[in-house]
């Protein structure tokens, strides 16, 4: 998971609205999944899982106008 591939795949504004609800619902997911494990390191593993994509996603609706801007900019 690399933000520049992610926004790479981008045609609308709609496809960021999207990216962004399914990234918070695979990090609570995640969470749901995070509590249950039955080891320390599988715990790890999981939060680690879920700081990268909450890095994406805080990414995303930082640069929400820039991106929103350069798709408008290629139609």
């Amino acid at each position: 998971m690399d933000y520049k591939n992610i926004t790479s795949t981008f045609k609308s504004v709609l496809d960021i609205d999207k990216a962004i609800e399914s990234f918070n619902r695979k990090a609570k997911s995640l969470r749901k999944k995070a509590v249950n494990a039955p080891t320390l390191a599988e715990k790890l593993t999981i939060n680690k899982e879920i700081k990268t994509i909450n890095e994406i996603v805080f990414k995303l609706k930082l640069n929400y106008f820039k991106l929103e801007d350069r798709l408008s900019n290629h139609v």
